[in-house]
């Protein structure tokens, strides 16, 4: 499992054994906390969240890849990736 990977759980807030169902449930747990439309009168969150949500966003379907085709994920070599920078 790459760095990337396991990063991705972490966004997500799951631990890296959970199930994909598990993965399903925090995304759109996490998907509903950070929805820019819960923000219209905070341009600060709202830009937050925008850039949160598409950390969940790019999170959620690199791991719906990785249940897909697990063994292309399994080097522990991986460049940066722009998706997952946090501030």
């Amino acid at each position: 499992m790459t760095k990337e990977i396991l990063r991705c759980f972490e966004i997500l807030e799951v631990t890296p054994t959970a199930s994909r169902d598990e993965v399903k449930r925090a995304y759109r747990e996490m998907a509903k906390v950070w929805h820019p439309d819960r923000f219209p009168n905070d341009v600060k969150l709202l830009s937050k969240a925008q850039e949160k949500l598409k950390q969940i966003n790019a999170a959620y379907e690199k791991l719906q890849n990785f249940y897909e085709n697990p063994e292309a994920y399994e080097s522990d070599v991986v460049g940066d990736s722009e998706e997952f920078e946090t501030e």
